[in-house]
């Protein structure tokens, strides 16, 4: 079984310094935490995200923000399925990312991608 995600992607320090723009009192431990610690804390302020992940891309490490994902038995992790950024992403976008953009110039460029197997990628 193969798993397709797609969302939005930054380093884990873009992450960071957005999660303490997001959430002010913001505090986590290790960077291989900061995905799970920015999920729950999302989940806390009941904003339903399917995943935050920390994964290799491009030979860097970043968190995905997940906001599209498919499952299927006979893909192979090759496969070139791609999610599109259509309305429903974008809404998720602005509901996360909306209105920092003046303080926070990385997420003017931020970055939508579809990354076959993520859950194997992980740090």
């Amino acid at each position: 079984m193969v798993y397709i995600a797609g969302g939005y992607i930054m380093s884990y320090e873009h992450a960071e310094a957005w999660a303490q723009k997001k959430f002010p009192d913001f505090t986590f431990g290790s960077p291989s935490s900061l995905a799970e610690t920015i999920r729950k804390r999302l989940n806390k302020d009941l904003f339903k995200i399917p995943w935050t992940l920390a994964v290799r891309y491009q030979n860097q490490d970043t968190i995905l923000f997940v906001t599209s994902q498919h499952r299927n038995k006979r893909l192979s992790p090759y496969t070139r399925k791609k999610f599109a950024e259509d309305d429903r992403v974008k809404l998720i976008k602005h509901s996360l990312f909306g209105g920092m953009e003046g303080e926070l110039e990385f997420l003017k460029d931020l970055k939508f991608v579809t990354i076959p197997d993520p859950y194997t990628t992980g740090l």
